[in-house]
């Protein structure tokens, strides 16, 4: 088994130097690819107990979100957190709202031994790279920064296409979107693989189907009722949250509407309100407790040196068909 003065030695550095790279302390990006690629070729294991007494570590972990309580952030905390308290690690969870790297920097001065980051662009890339660049812990779910960076997130083009195909299989062809904004890579995913799924089925891509929401539930009650003012309005929603969703069904019943007969309506999250709205809302699932899962078993991984390399995790999606979409009705 090689030892820690054998890595020394063929990545030309000295034993303290290997320590930092391992201890996650600041080293050169030259010196730290000499370090790791030395422990590669060696397949160097460094002794797990005795690298805990070494760095002292604080066996805290930060969590920045930008809503703690909601729908999708509060399932990814909790799966999170089940994670590291079953390792005897803590979780300290703040909030942001803009792409500040002063909130990463605080937590990091807390001496938390890594950082767990959720929708990283809310945080902002280049405050993520400069954390991986001093060799700080980092791995981001729903969403992804670069190779560099280890990742959770879902596949969200397949969930966008089969629910659209859904519909289709329905035999609707005026199928219109809510989308979250554009500038979103998941929003540019989801819509792919929505104008795939027309595009499959003969069916052409309507711009004005389109139509932007912010996942919050006003913004599905505004676009739903633009697309119903068109003059050739659709017969099927498919919104980019669960939110938007039902949204857009409080727009129907305000309009006498019924939903599905008058209007198919799919959402995207599975959340606690898809099932216990009415009608129980059709929705893609994403598995969001297991994203959370997921990152902390990767942070944990991380920190005992068994990931060495950045890796990148994308969950599936299913779909879950429940009354909004009138599957019944087609039986």
């Amino acid at each position: 088994m090689a030892t820690i003065n054998e890595v020394a030695k063929l990545a030309g550095v000295s034993k303290a130097t290997v320590s930092r790279v391992l201890n996650n302390r600041p080293v050169s990006s030259e010196t730290y690819a000499k370090v790791m690629k030395a422990i590669r070729e060696l397949k160097y294991q460094p002794n797990a107990q005795a690298r805990s007494l070494s760095l002292r570590r604080a066996k805290v972990i930060g969590l920045i979100a930008p809503d703690l309580q909601g729908v999708f952030h509060g399932p990814i905390i909790m799966g999170v957190e089940q994670v590291l308290q079953n390792n005897d690690f803590n979780l300290i969870v703040s909030r942001v709202q803009s792409k500040e790297y002063r909130l990463a920097k605080m937590l990091k001065e807390k001496k938390v031994d890594g950082l767990i980051i959720t929708t990283p662009r809310q945080i902002g890339e280049k405050a993520i790279l400069a954390l991986k660049r001093d060799n700080f812990p980092v791995v981001v779910i729903d969403g992804n920064v670069g190779k560099q960076v280890s990742s959770v997130e879902i596949d969200n083009y397949q969930g966008a296409f089969q629910a659209t195909e859904h519909l289709i299989k329905l035999g609707h062809t005026r199928i219109a979107v809510i989308s979250s904004p554009p500038s979103f890579r998941e929003s540019q995913e989801r819509l792919l693989g929505y104008q795939d799924a027309l595009k499959q089925y003969n069916l052409p891509f309507d711009s004005t189907m389109v139509r932007e929401g912010d996942y919050l539930l006003p913004s599905g009650e505004r676009e739903m009722e633009k697309l119903l003012a068109l003059p050739s309005p659709p017969t099927a929603v498919f919104a980019f949250s669960d939110l938007m969703a039902i949204g857009a069904i409080h727009c129907l019943f305000k309009k006498g509407f019924s939903v599905p007969k008058d209007m198919a309506v799919i959402g995207f999250d599975d959340s606690i309100v898809a099932q216990s709205f009415y009608p129980p809302l059709t929705t893609v699932r994403q598995p969001i407790m297991e994203m959370g899962v997921v990152a902390a078993r990767k942070m944990l991984a991380i920190l005992s040196g068994e990931e060495v390399e950045p890796t990148h995790v994308i969950l599936q999606t299913s779909l879950v068909v429940r009354a909004s979409c009138g599957a019944d009705l087609h039986q």
